[in-house]
Order: structure tokens, then sequence, then C-alpha cells
């Protein structure tokens, strides 16, 4: 079971990380993000519960969402993807605001330094493991250093993490990693980035 109470700390616990004010446009429109996201999963709760023999009282607003319900909108939402405009515009936008919280320099480009941070004091990855998921997705979201980490860059990464097809992208480190198997790792391919504009 997962409690719908507990994300209402996540946006709050953005805005005390990244130094925002309550009147911060990024923590606004995180709010807000926020909002769609639960009507969207309240949305699929209520179109799953009657499969499993319950009624869905759309006037009571349940507390708790179970694991199925979680998997089943995140499935829907998934389905027939093929790039970040196929998702609701609240996705297509946290992204965008996680690269904020995380830049906390606000200079455009994500260091070593600010990831290790992030997923230290806000992931709370265990003290024993930072260091070595650190070191292992600044390598993934960087293609070994070859390209800052950009907006571009993390938006490209948080597309492989919803749409990848193996658990071997660098989108795996946007939350600081899954355990995975050595078999068939990858690099991405970030040479477009660097290739001219076709008008």
């Amino acid at each position: 079971m997962w409690s719908c109470h507990a994300p209402g700390l996540s946006y709050d616990r953005m805005r005390h990380y990244a130094g925002w004010s309550e009147d911060n446009e990024y923590y606004i429109t995180m709010k807000e993000i926020h909002a769609d996201f639960f009507e969207c999963l309240l949305e699929h709760v209520g179109k799953i519960e009657p499969e499993y023999g319950f009624e869905f009282d759309v006037d009571r607003i349940p507390d708790r969402v179970q694991m199925y319900q979680w998997l089943n909108m995140w499935g829907n939402l998934t389905h027939g993807a093929r790039a970040m405009v196929d998702f609701p515009i609240w996705l297509q936008i946290l992204p965008k605001i996680l690269f904020k919280v995380i830049n906390r320099r606000d200079d455009g480009i994500v260091s070593y330094e600010e990831l290790r941070c992030f997923y230290r004091l806000f992931i709370k990855l265990p003290e024993d493991q930072v260091e070595t998921i650190t070191r292992e997705a600044f390598r993934a979201l960087t293609s070994s250093g070859d390209f800052p980490l950009t907006e571009q860059v993390y938006l490209m990464a948080f597309a492989n993490f919803l749409l990848g097809k193996t658990p071997h992208g660098p989108g795996k480190y946007i939350f600081g990693g899954f355990k995975d198997c050595e078999a068939g790792q990858f690099q991405v391919d970030y040479s477009c980035l660097t290739e001219p504009n076709e008008d």
C-alpha cells in the first residue's frame, strides 16, 4: 500500500531542499503538478476498483492506494507513449522542476556534487552507497563525462526512466538507481546533441 498523504510532504521537502520561498514560481508549479498527479491517480483508481468488486465512491478520497492501482496508473500512462509529448502536461513539466531542484546553483548544469547532495540529502540513499551510486549515475547521465548534465540531457534521461525498455539506461538514476544484473548494459549515444540543427 502507498499512503496518499506522504507525497504531500514531497513538494514541501523539494521547496526546502531547493531553498525556494512559498511564492517561488517553481514551488507553485510543483504544487499544481502534485494536484494534477493526484487527480490522475484517483481517476485511475476509480477506473479499476470495480474490476476487483469494490464500489468507488467519488466523494470519498482514499487515503491509501494499493500497489496494483499504482502500477495500473503508470501502465495506462505509458501505454502507447513514444515520447514525453505523449504524456499529460504535468508529467512533461515534472522533470524540468526536478532539474531545478537538483541544480541548486541554478546555472543550468548539474554538477557531480549537486547530484551527490540530492541523493544524500533528498533521496536519502544510505551513506555508504552515496559515493558509489553518484559516480555510476554521473557517468551514465553524462556519457562518461562527454556531455554536461544540462536540462536537455536530464530530460532525455527522465524519458528513458519512463519509456526505457531495459533497466540499464541512464534513466535508472533519476531517483538514485535500481538494482539490476550486469547483462545487457549499454551506453546511450548523446552524439545527436553535438550535430548541427537541420532547418
